[in-house]
Parts: structure tokens; C-alpha cells; sequence
């Protein structure tokens, strides 16, 4: 008499810890990926308020493609804090030559910064070299404006 070689009898309920635990290891990994992307400063557009501006003035097409929506960590010259607003409105280029005190990058700042004019205005003041990161949301007619912005060491 042949006898039946009996097959292992899988147990459902292992095979559902297992795949439980492997579908929450991925979402997991993928978490931790993404969050760590979106705050990394290498994402972000590294620019001078200068060629910001200048490429938005002399090809807004090519500029909006670039920069609109995208982050960006610009740096310049201090020139203004107009009317008292948590913002500052950089030099049109690195040398000190500028069309008018009243074009150029706009940068308003973001968060708890924004929420202390006071603090974040003592911090810089015109004439200061700083570097910021937020959101270029493009050509308003006159200048770039940057919103959300933050410092940056």
C-alpha cells in the first residue's frame, strides 16, 4: 500500500501576521522617506536674490517653469523692511545697484518668526548678508515674492 505524504497545513492566522507586518514595515519606510524629504535643504533651489530676481525680469516663462511653487534658499543683501511687515526686499544684484528701493525678492517670513516681527527684525537688519528657504510663488508685476520663509544657518 502507497501511503499519501501529508502536505504542512498552512495556518491562516500566520499568514496574515506576516502580511500585516510586512505591509506596515513598508508604509513605515515609506513615512519616514518622504518626511525626511520634504524638510531636507537638498531640495531646495539654491539661489542668489540677485539671479532670482533677474531671471524672472529677463525670462519669466523659463523663471516660472523653474522656481514658481518650488522651494527655494535664497540669499542676499537686506535693503528694506517695508511698512513694518515681516519681509525683506533684496537688492536686484550683489553689487549694490538696484533700479528702485522698492523691487527686488520679497521674502515674508513664515511661522513663529512671522508671528514676532520684533524678534525676527532684530535678528537682521538692512544691510545684513542673510540666507532664507520658503516658497518662490513667482512675479507679482514688480517683484519676487518668497513666502513661508525661514532662516537658515
Amino acid at each position: 500500500m502507497k501511503s499519501k505524504i501529508q502536505q504542512p497545513r498552512s495556518n491562516p492566522n500566520l499568514i496574515k501576521i506576516g502580511l500585516t507586518l510586512t505591509i506596515t514595515t513598508f508604509i513605515i519606510v515609506f513615512a519616514l522617506n518622504s518626511c525626511g524629504n520634504s524638510s531636507s535643504s537638498n531640495n531646495s533651489i539654491k539661489v542668489s536674490a540677485s539671479t532670482l530676481w533677474s531671471d524672472y525680469k529677463n525670462d519669466r516663462d523659463y523663471a516660472r517653469k523653474k522656481y514658481d511653487n518650488e522651494l527655494v534658499e535664497v540669499s542676499g543683501k537686506i535693503t528694506n523692511w517695508m511698512n513694518g511687515q515681516p519681509y525683506f526686499v533684496f537688492e536686484e544684484n550683489d553689487n549694490g545697484i538696484h533700479t528702485s528701493d522698492k523691487s527686488g525678492v520679497r521674502c515674508f517670513m513664515g511661522g513663529i518668526e512671522a508671528m514676532n516681527r520684533a524678534r525676527a527684525k532684530k535678528a537682521a537688519k538692512n544691510g545684513d548678508w542673510v540666507k532664507l528657504r520658503g516658497t518662490c510663488k513667482g512675479w507679482d508685476g514688480d517683484d519676487v515674492i518668497v513666502k513661508d520663509c525661514r532662516y537658515v544657518d
